[in-house]
């Protein structure tokens, strides 16, 4: 099963029925997943948070920003804490991957990976968590990270290794246990704010521009326009696409791209 980007999640007004919808092969549609359980808000406030004298049911929607497929499983976050869903299941159970001291429900807790069995969920507060077993279990990674740094701004898998990026540069590894930082070729660490995966080939882009991973694992430059703060990045048709949340004196919502295949003719 492909991963997020071949899914497009979608809440009620409510946030009780959640939409997934799956892309065709052919990539022009999307058709919808059939079987999706109601997500009960009610029922959880009632049940898992009136016992700790917080009633969240003022929230409106889940947190379908934090979303994540692979295998027939799907992640999401709801008032700081990671549900699943697998296909045929009756109903969506908690993953036990929850943040107590959370109280802001307009920010986003987790950021999500996903590829097969294996989860990480880095949260906000910094620490980051590894599921070899769709969530059943967790183990706290973030003792055997290389650097400092204050939160977690992407997380993303390309081939068998799994990319972490901060606010303080980008970390890899394909186990969890030994992590690499990675840097450009004369040593400085790149600050990513979104991935973006072909297959194998990792992308990245930052403050400082568009970089794409190296056969050698180092950060090349391959465009140094940034038209401002990352919110999604993309590959389509040999292009990476790089959606703003905000232009500089517009504020509003940008769609920009760089040829891949000019680029690689340079």
């Amino acid at each position: 099963m492909g991963n997020i980007l071949d899914y497009l999640f979608s809440g009620g007004p409510t946030g009780a029925n959640v939409g997934i919808f799956r892309l065709s092969t052919d990539g022009d549609r999307f058709i919808p997943v059939q079987g999706v359980p109601i997500f009960d808000r009610y029922k959880l406030a009632d049940e898992k948070y009136k016992s700790k004298e917080r009633d969240y049911r003022h929230v409106s929607r889940l947190r379908t920003e934090t979303a994540a497929a692979s295998r027939n499983v799907f992640y999401i976050e709801y008032i700081g804490e990671l549900f699943k869903w697998k296909l045929g299941d009756p109903e969506w159970t908690s993953t036990g991957l929850i943040e107590d001291n959370h109280s802001d429900t307009s920010v986003q807790v987790f950021t999500l990976a996903v590829s097969g069995e294996t989860v990480y969920a880095g949260k906000w507060d910094g620490k980051l968590f590894q599921s070899l077993d769709e969530g059943k279990s967790w183990r706290d990674v973030t003792p055997t990270l290389p650097l400092g740094f204050t939160h977690f701004k992407d997380i993303a898998f390309g081939g068998s290794s799994v990319y972490v990026a901060t606010d303080n540069g980008v970390v890899a590894s394909q186990t969890g246990e030994n992590w690499r930082v990675l840097t450009d070729g004369i040593g400085t660490r790149v600050v990513i704010d979104k991935f973006a995966v072909d297959g194998t080939t990792v992308y990245g882009a930052g403050n400082a521009g568009s970089y794409r991973l190296n056969t050698r694992v180092q950060w090349e430059q391959i465009s140094s326009e940034v038209p401002n703060a990352i919110s999604d990045l993309v590959i389509a048709n040999d292009k990476l696409y790089s959606a703003t949340a905000l232009i500089s004196g517009a504020k509003k919502m940008g769609l920009f791209y760089i040829s891949l295949e000019d680029n690689e003719k340079k």
